[in-house]
């Protein structure tokens, strides 16, 4: 997915140093076992499919431990979040963090999360098919105005949310 490409690369200039544990993209024996983001859509077991015949996973976990001081997993949330309320990011379908699910199907109003994992850890991020092959930027590096850290010295540092449905 070149949206989740593009995603990482925007992650490592600006939190080189965040802690990965959480990341992933395919899912656990758990997610195989129902339909999930995390499955390939050729599988039968994804939440959304396409019509070509490439097996593709659309969800991206981000580990919520960004090590940079000044910028947290809440604030990268909140700034993608806020591309999709202005309509400025259409690949994304929601993103669950803490308890809370923001979705393009409520117009990224923040709801609870009744799922049987919070996602305390971890920020989860589900994609459209039509945005596959999306490989716009996200933006990220914006976070970093305003914080001690840039994205050319945060190497050096430590530890300290329309679109469519």
């Amino acid at each position: 997915m070149a949206w989740i490409i593009q995603l990482r690369r925007e992650l490592e200039e600006i939190a080189p140093r965040r802690d990965k544990t959480s990341d992933g993209t395919i899912g656990d024996q758990a997610h195989q076992d129902s339909k999930s983001g995390h499955n390939p859509d050729e599988s039968g077991r994804s939440e959304r499919t396409d019509a070509d015949s490439k097996n593709e996973v659309r969800a991206f976990d981000i580990d919520a431990d960004l090590n940079v001081p000044g910028l947290t997993m809440q604030m990268l949330v909140a700034h993608l979040v806020g591309r999709c309320r202005a309509g400025l990011e259409r690949r994304l379908i929601y993103i669950i963090y803490r308890g809370v699910i923001w979705a393009a199907s409520s117009g990224w109003e923040a709801r609870t999360y009744a799922g049987s994992n919070p996602h305390n850890e971890h920020a989860h991020l589900s994609g459209h098919p039509d945005g596959d092959e999306d490989g716009r930027p996200f933006g990220l590096a914006a976070l970093m105005e305003g914080t001690a850290m840039t994205p050319s010295n945060s190497s050096r540092s430590s530890r300290t949310p329309r679109c469519r449905s």
